[in-house]
C-alpha cells in the first residue's frame, strides 16, 4: 500500500501491477505486457514501484507513471520489501534459495543463504530491520545483517507475511486460503 492509500497488487494472471483506491476501483495498470509472472510488489515513499517478476528472473523498478527505470537479474525472486535504509530485501526461490539486499537502484549489496531456508516465499522486516521469511511450514527470523535468529513453526504453509509494531506476525496460509496471526 502506498502512503496515499492506493493498493498495488501483483496480478499474475494478467501479468501486470494493478493500482486501486480504497474503494477497489482501478486507477492504473503498470507494466501490462512487460511482465511474465509478477509475484511481489513494493511501493516506496517516492512512489517508485519495485516488482519481483518470478517468471523473468528479475526485479524491476518503475516510476510512479509505470515506466521501467531499471532491472536486476535474480534467480526466482518471489517477494520483496524495503527496510528503514531504503534497501530492498528480496526472497529468491530459484537456484540459490536465498535473500538479497539491493539498494534503491537495484544494485546488489548483500546476499545470504541459510540452512534454515529451503523454499523462501514472503519476506518482511520489523521496525528494527530484522528480516522475516516465510519458508515451508515455518517463519525464519534473521537480523539486519542476515544472521539467523530463530525459527517459528506454524500450522499450514505461510506464503506472504507482515510484522506489526507490537510483534504480531500475520501470514497468508496457502494450505487453506486463510490469514493467521502469531501473537508473540
Amino acid at each position: 500500500m502506498a502512503d496515499n492509500g492506493d493498493y498495488y497488487t501483483a496480478d499474475i494472471g494478467n501479468k501486470c501491477i494493478v493500482v486501486s483506491d480504497a474503494k477497489s476501483e482501478v486507477k492504473q495498470i503498470i507494466a501490462m505486457g512487460k511482465l511474465k509472472y509478477p509475484t511481489g510488489v513494493f511501493v516506496d515513499k517516492d512512489r517508485n514501484v519495485f516488482i519481483a517478476d518470478n517468471g523473468a528472473d528479475c526485479v524491476i523498478k518503475c516510476n510512479g507513471d509505470g515506466d521501467i527505470i531499471s532491472s536486476q537479474q535474480l534467480s526466482g525472486p518471489w517477494s520483496l520489501t524495503m527496510n528503514s535504509k531504503y534497501q530492498l530485501i528480496v526472497s529468491c526461490r530459484g537456484d540459490e534459495n536465498c535473500i538479497y539486499v539491493l539498494d534503491s537502484n537495484l544494485e546488489i549489496l548483500n546476499q545470504f543463504r541459510s540452512d534454515h531456508l529451503v523454499m523462501p516465499w514472503g519476506v518482511t522486516v520489523d521496525n528494527a530491520d530484522n528480516i522475516y521469511v516465510a519458508d515451508g511450514r515455518k517463519i525464519v527470523k534473521f537480523d539486519r545483517q542476515g544472521e539467523y535468529q530463530e525459527t517459528v513453526t506454524v500450522d499450514g504453509y505461510p506464503r506472504y507475511i507482515a510484522v506489526f509494531t507490537d510483534g504480531r506476525i500475520v501470514y497468508s496460509d496457502d494450505s487453506d486460503s486463510t490469514v493467521k496471526v502469531i501473537y508473540k
